[in-house]
């Protein structure tokens, strides 16, 4: 911990985000997602003031190039799509607007946001993805179809608790998309 906290980079201007779980049954993480000139101040003020989060990972920029615009632009950004993935709770109090930037800065600034977005998954961090359903529900049903044997089996996955179970497959008659780590295909799929 020491020697990733004294490493120069916090030094710089960038954005942050805190990984925890504020309940030890939560089903989602709670996030805290920050910006500074220099993030070790305020990484270290959240050491003394936010008890929820377990790690947290910043991003800064090798060549200095980040501004308060950007920063602020990226917090907003980032803000903005844990919302609307809805896969996770915010800790933050403050929903920055979003900041004008020119055509040339917000292109950049954006592309730095995508390489971010490749890097978050990396880090067992899926909260910024927006599930998109796999199937289409059909109005025909193996259990309500009278053709349907009762030895046929249907199996569904859902790694979710009682609360999304209920909202999204029931609510919303809908699923999405199950990633299983390598690690977990001999427990999943032993017969």
């Amino acid at each position: 911990m020491a020697q990733s906290r004294n490493r120069s980079e916090f030094d710089q201007a960038g954005v942050y985000i805190l990984v925890g779980y504020r309940e030890e049954e939560d089903e989602l993480q709670t996030l805290y997602i920050g910006q500074g000139d220099g993030i070790r101040k305020r990484i270290d003020s959240h050491v003394k003031h936010k008890d929820f989060w377990e790690w947290g990972i910043g991003f800064t920029s090798n060549s200095g190039g980040l501004n308060r615009a950007h920063i602020t632009w990226l917090e907003y950004a980032l803000i903005e799509r844990a919302t609307q993935a809805g896969r996770c709770h915010l800790d933050n109090g403050n929903v920055p607007q979003e900041p004008a930037l020119i055509e040339s800065e917000k292109a950049d600034i954006q592309g730095f946001l995508r390489e971010i977005f490749q890097i978050l998954p990396l880090m067992g961090l899926r909260v910024f993805e927006i599930p998109q359903p796999v199937a289409e529900p059909h109005e025909t049903n193996l259990a309500l179809d009278s053709s349907a044997k009762d030895s046929d089996k249907d199996t569904i996955i859902v790694p979710a608790q009682q609360e999304g179970f209920e909202r999204v497959f029931l609510g919303q008659n809908c699923w999405y998309a199950i990633r299983i780590g390598g690690t977990y295909y001999d427990t999943v799929f032993r017969s």
